[in-house]
């Protein structure tokens, strides 16, 4: 049982002063008829603790939250049943749901009421404001007398967790992606639809048939290219997400980061609908592959979502570990890169992980256009702009499909922007 003083508010122990202070000097002066007010003032605190703190009070409680995972941006419903079970009439109570920032504000409600027995369903509105995983609960009750003299605190052990995954959008079914060449040749390849019949090429090496030289390609490349091994076809796709602190500003779900966290898994989620396997690096290496193994596509998307959900900023400077966790682990036909600010020597790197690979895109940040709408965001200097764009450059002269993305452009725009663009442009 705890110390009835503790439980006592500032007016109950202002009582319990005022009715010692008067009993005092009741006997002190010979002033009997004070010794009423004094017991009064004795009493009043007493009989508040022993309905409020000194009695148990039967409540019972059920926690929901639905659903609970959700997108960022998506609303959300908590409920509370609260039931309570006492043969003693309870007075004020002041129920708190702990809920974190992240999800909005922690609803507070008040129960009166002299009905012994009672049950009532709350439900209040919650958003999901950032990315991650998150616990609301526990309930906090507070029992008050009528007068505020005593409060009781107690609190319930049940929690229910949240998860806010970024948002996906929904891309254009991939177009025909056509790449001309000066030579009149024309190599039409669908990003998911690509198959054993497309022509395959890579760099000649020694011992290779010159009976499979591919001409065209040796013409418009200027080096000697020939078609690659016969292999069975398995459609997978790899996916760089540059996760680094320092190529990416603001803060919360509008920052660049959030925005690339939200391309990724769009872009994850738009080749996994077409059976392809994907693979997920960032800057600290790599991702749990999210293909399952059974190739069921909804737990190929719960993994993806969860990995990504968890994923945060890195302090890594370079994209070095990522890629080169990407080179050990080479597979797929189809390279996507979401970069932030980038370097002529990430631009390099990433001309590395392309390899011998179908095709290769790379849907780029504006960040030094983003940052400048961040009002006392720090600025970018002037040489990190122009490394920027010439490692834009350096992707584009090499046949890589670039697209940038400012913070007035949406992801789908981007993509289908993407789609449209011809390698080297």
């Amino acid at each position: 049982m705890r110390n009835p003083w503790r439980l006592s508010t500032g007016r109950g122990k202002l009582f319990v002063v005022l009715g010692l202070v008067i009993g005092l000097t009741a006997l002190l002066l010979g002033q009997p008829d004070l010794l009423p007010v004094a017991l009064l003032l004795l009493l009043a605190p007493l009989i508040a603790w022993l309905l409020v703190g000194g009695l148990r009070l039967r409540l019972a409680a059920q926690r929901e939250l639905w659903p609970t995972e959700v997108a960022i941006g998506d609303p959300m419903t908590g409920e509370v049943a609260i039931a309570k079970r006492s043969a003693i009439p309870q007075g004020v109570l002041l129920f708190a749901d702990h809920v974190p920032a992240e999800l909005g504000e922690s609803p507070r409600f008040v129960m009166s009421g002299l009905d012994p027995h009672w049950q009532r369903d709350i439900t209040y509105p919650l958003v999901a404001r950032n990315r991650g995983r998150f616990s609301t609960g526990p309930l906090l009750v507070r029992g008050e007398d009528a007068f505020g003299l005593v409060t009781h605190d107690r609190q319930f052990k049940a929690t229910t967790e949240v998860m806010v995954m970024p948002r996906m959008y929904p891309l254009s079914k991939s177009k025909l992606l056509g790449a001309g060449s000066n030579t009149g040749e024309s190599r039409p390849k669908t990003i998911g639809t690509l198959g054993p019949d497309d022509v395959m090429i890579r760099e000649y090496r020694p011992g290779d048939d010159v009976r499979r030289i591919h001409w065209p390609s040796t013409a418009r490349r200027g080096e000697v290219m020939v078609r690659r091994e016969e292999q069975a076809w398995d459609p997978s796709a790899t996916i760089i997400l540059d996760s680094r602190r320092n190529a990416h500003v603001g803060s919360g779900p509008d920052s660049s980061f959030e925005v690339a966290v939200s391309a990724a898994a769009s872009v994850a989620q738009h080749f996994l609908d077409q059976r392809f396997g994907i693979d997920l690096y960032h800057a600290d290496g790599s991702v749990a592959r999210p293909s399952s193994p059974d190739g069921h596509q909804l737990t190929s998307r719960q993994v993806l979502m969860h990995s990504l959900t968890d994923l945060r900023l890195s302090r890594e400077e370079t994209m070095t570990k990522g890629l080169e966790a990407e080179l050990a682990g080479q597979s797929g036909e189809l390279l996507i890169a979401i970069c932030g600010l980038l370097t002529p020597v990430d631009a390099e790197m990433l001309l590395r992980a392309r390899r011998t690979r179908a095709a290769s895109m790379a849907m780029v940040l504006d960040v030094p256009e983003w940052e400048a709408g961040i009002p006392g965001g720090a600025t970018f200097t002037a040489q990190q702009i122009e490394d920027h764009r010439e490692g834009l450059n350096i992707l584009r002269e090499h046949q890589w499909r670039v697209v940038e993305l400012p913070r007035e452009k949406t992801i789908p725009e981007a993509w289908r922007e993407l789609e449209l663009t011809g390698a080297g442009r």
